[in-house]
């Protein structure tokens, strides 16, 4: 089984998101997409909505997709997630599993410095996402570029949005929308 892994903080998810995912899988003949929220993040501050609840915004969001899945892999962990410490859990957990790390090129650009970066360009594929502003390009066997649709919408503005008492349909999956404004997330 060809499985990519979409990893994110996903503040929240949104259908940039899940154009992104359905792309990938299609463009790479992938079978599945495992979406896994991130629990605390290792690369930024944890100003972030509760684990629980960006968890069940994803659920939500990825319920129409029967080759969509959430894994709460990195949230169920109460400590700094890593990549490579959830890719290795993957690989124990999935046996003969063909994995491919989904990625934007912005994060491409500083792979190296990410936790045993060597041994996961070993372990899985790359996907990077790439756009014409940033042009990243690699000559790696396990680094494959892949031109991304070009979309404006990003989970910030989305939060922006929300501060400024605007709507969010058709920005996020409708049930994301409700569980939103339900839980009164966002809103200053």
């Amino acid at each position: 089984m060809r499985v990519g892994i979409y990893g994110g903080s996903f503040n929240p998810i949104h259908t940039g998101h899940l154009l992104i995912a359905e792309y990938v899988r299609e463009e790479m003949k992938l079978d599945k997409i495992f979406f896994i929220p991130v629990g605390i993040p290792s690369h930024r501050d944890n100003d972030l909505v509760s684990p629980e609840y960006r968890f069940e915004m994803v659920k939500r969001a990825c319920s129409t997709n029967e080759n969509f899945e959430v894994l709460d892999i990195e949230i169920r962990e109460k400590k700094t997630n890593y990549t490579y410490d959830t890719l290795v859990k993957l690989i124990n957990l999935y046996p003969g599993y063909e994995f491919y790390e989904i990625i934007g090129e912005d994060s491409a650009d500083y792979l190296h410095t990410w936790k045993n970066y060597k041994k996961m360009i070993e372990m899985t594929k790359f996907i990077v996402l790439k756009r014409e502003k940033i042009g990243y390009e690699s000559r790696h066997k396990n680094i494959i570029v892949l031109n991304s649709p070009e979309l404006e919408i990003s989970s910030g503005k989305i939060r922006e949005r929300l501060e400024e008492g605007k709507g969010i349909k058709y920005f996020v999956h409708e049930e994301v929308e409700k569980f939103i404004l339900e839980k009164k997330l966002y809103l200053k």
